[in-house]
C-alpha cells in the first residue's frame, strides 16, 4: 500500500483541548482541537478511554458518596480523509465516491464535500433571491412615498 504521506511514528502525546468560554455564560464549543507542534504529524487515530457512570455510589475518603464506573472501554477515532486514502489504496476497484457517501450518511453526516458544498450554494441562491426581491419592494414603496409626496405637493 502506497500511500500520498508517509507515517511518522508519533513521538509525543497529543493534547485534547476545549476553548475556555471568553465571558461568563458563554457556551463552550463542543469540538476539541490538537495544537500541532511544527516538527510533528497529526495522528491519524487517537484512541479515548470511556468511564461509564454506573448511577450507583460507594463510600469514598472521608464517608463522601463517589459514583461508581465501569470501564475502561478504548475507543479509536480515525481521521476519515486518510481512511479514504487507505481505502482506496487497498480495495482499488471500490466505487469510492458511493463508499465515501455511504460511510458519511451512517454516520450522520453530509455525504461529501460537494454535496455540501452544493448544498450551501442552494441556500445562498435563496438569500440572494430574496435579498433581490426585499431590494425591489424597497424601491417600489420608496416610489410610491416619492409619488404621494409629489401629488401631496401638488395639492397644497
Amino acid at each position: 500500500m502506497t500511500l500520498r504521506k508517509p507515517l511518522r511514528k508519533l513521538n509525543y502525546i497529543p493534547e485534547i483541548l476545549y476553548e475556555a468560554p471568553e465571558y461568563k455564560g458563554q457556551k463552550t464549543n463542543p469540538i476539541p482541537y490538537v495544537v500541532i507542534p511544527k516538527d510533528k504529524d497529526m495522528p491519524v487515530g487517537l484512541f479515548l478511554l470511556e468511564y461509564r457512570e454506573t448511577g450507583e455510589f460507594e463510600v469514598g475518603p472521608k464517608g463522601k458518596a463517589m459514583p461508581i464506573e465501569e470501564g475502561p472501554f478504548p475507543h479509536m477515532y480515525v481521521e476519515f480523509d486518510y481512511l479514504i486514502e487507505c481505502m482506496t489504496s487497498l480495495f482499488p476497484d471500490l466505487d469510492i465516491k458511493t463508499a465515501t457517501k455511504e460511510i458519511r450518511v451512517a454516520l450522520g453526516l453530509k455525504p461529501t464535500k460537494e454535496e455540501s458544498k452544493e448544498a450551501g450554494e442552494k441556500i445562498l441562491q435563496k438569500v440572494e433571491a430574496k435579498e433581490e426581491e426585499l431590494r425591489r419592494q424597497a424601491e417600489l414603496d420608496q416610489r410610491a412615498r416619492i409619488e404621494e409626496r409629489k401629488k401631496a405637493q401638488e395639492t397644497n
